[in-house]
């Protein structure tokens, strides 16, 4: 009986201090920099300064941009220290709650101290068609379209994982088109990886 005990208070204790580490730190300096590195910090994330200690993060390819500006930044262009806009917020406590909220087409208000989610997602509008030479009998019949925009918020949509990695390439000699590596961090080797780029 003394085993099982003292076994729940280790737990106890371990859950204690993984939460405590977990926990937001106070400068949102640090919070931007460890949430980027969670991130792998890939083309899409954009931080955008409101203020020395006021910041906005989001993903260009899932977030509507003026939906944004309307409801976040003009409320704190007139009160940079507002705890209210023009959209629904929640607390964030975590390090993992701020990079599910991002990967949930959320955009992060970060402060010392304090950080806000609010949902402004604006996935793509037009539904793809399912490619015709690559039909598939399971899964989403969807296929990617022209913009590499719509293309990689396609892929976000489908795959809302951290590990998620992609970079801007530009392809061709000549007409320098641009695309996009996107692999699985956790999945894919980095010497793949550095193959498939060159």
């Amino acid at each position: 009986m003394a085993r099982n005990s003292l076994a729940d208070a280790c737990g106890r204790l371990v859950g204690q201090i993984d939460e405590a580490l977990a926990q937001l730190p106070a400068a949102a300096s640090d919070v931007l920099t460890v949430v980027k590195d969670m991130l792998g910090a890939p083309p899409d994330l954009v931080v955008r300064s409101v203020s020395p200690h006021v910041h906005l993060m989001f993903f260009e390819t899932t977030v509507d941009q003026a939906r944004v500006e309307q409801a976040v930044l003009q409320p704190l262009a007139r009160s940079p220290d507002a705890n209210t806009f023009a959209a629904q917020v929640s607390n964030v406590r975590t390090y993992g709650e701020a990079v599910h909220a991002l990967l949930q087409a959320q955009v992060l208000l970060v402060r010392a101290g304090t950080i806000l989610s609010t949902s402004m997602d604006s996935w793509p509008h037009r539904d793809p068609s399912e490619p015709p030479s690559e039909i598939v009998p399971q899964g989403p019949h969807t296929g990617f379209v022209e913009n590499l925009q719509a293309n990689i918020a396609l892929i976000r949509q489908r795959i809302r994982d951290p590990r998620l990695r992609w970079r801007r390439l530009s392809v061709g000699s000549r007409s320098h088109n641009p695309a996009a590596l996107v692999y699985m961090q956790d999945l894919a080797r980095d010497e793949l990886v550095a193959d498939v780029e060159e």
